[in-house]
């Protein structure tokens, strides 16, 4: 049973909320630059051979990419 205020949902955002969130210019930038593959992660900075290596430095197993930063 919801209470006054709480939404259903399992956490998704309504189409009028995410407007609202991505109508902030910085969180719109870094949107951006996430679907670009252009965040400065350690394997686009080895891509650019900036550092030598991309692998994460507390966990030591996976690879530094948009996606394992973003999403796991």
């Amino acid at each position: 049973m919801e209470e006054d205020g709480e939404k259903g949902g399992g956490g998704l955002v309504s189409v009028e909320e995410a407007g609202l969130i991505l109508s902030i210019p910085l969180i719109k930038i870094c949107v951006w630059w996430g679907c670009m593959n252009a965040l400065p992660t350690r394997a686009n900075l080895q891509k650019r051979m900036v550092i030598t290596t991309d692998t994460l430095v507390l966990c030591a197993s996976a690879r530094e990419t948009v996606e394992h930063s973003l999403l796991d």
